[in-house]
């Protein structure tokens, strides 16, 4: 039960936007996508990452999108551990049980908000992203909106990941 979350985000036009109080910005400056994220959920995602010692895990982000001044905002409100994991050919994935789990997740508690990507925690393997999960990104996330992201917790850095102009490809942020 592989997922595909295409989602037309918030249209121009629609009513006016206010960002959360406490977010931070991630990512360098960016004319085409701002990926913000709130305080509590950054907190949370280094909380869950450092569990398990050197486990590699798996969480969904959910949250908003919208437009800018023509540019592509993404405001990440929420994240759901990615539950009943299995590990196949050395890689950590997700399996029907975990996509039963994050949808449970997110009717129950984040009504309202989209799924906005995905983020794979590596501890101690840096935070490069690995050529299985750009093509699982392409797989299931196919807005240009959509993020990946990476954690290494033992080095404490993140990175960003969008596609490129011409979505051929995931390029940091």
């Amino acid at each position: 039960m592989e997922q595909d979350f295409e989602q037309n985000g918030t249209a121009p036009g629609q009513k006016e936007f206010t960002f959360p109080v406490n977010v931070k910005q991630m990512g360098n400056i960016d004319k085409t996508l701002k990926i913000y994220i709130e305080d509590y959920v950054y907190t949370y995602m280094y909380q869950y990452a450092k569990t398990g010692g050197s486990k590699e895990k798996l969480m969904v982000l959910a949250g908003k999108h919208t437009y800018i001044n023509n540019c592509d905002v993404v405001i990440i409100s929420g994240v759901i551990q990615a539950k009943n994991t299995a590990e196949e050919n050395g890689a950590l994935t997700f399996t029907d049980e975990s996509w039963i789990y994050i949808n449970e997740q997110m009717r129950k508690y984040f009504d309202g908000l989209s799924v906005l990507g995905w983020c794979h925690v590596q501890p101690e393997f840096g935070i490069f992203m690995m050529a299985r999960d750009e093509v699982f990104h392409k797989r299931c996330f196919k807005n240009k909106f959509q993020v990946f992201c990476t954690i290494d917790p033992m080095e404490k850095q993140e990175c960003f990941y969008a596609y490129n102009d011409e979505m051929t490809s995931l390029r940091p942020v």
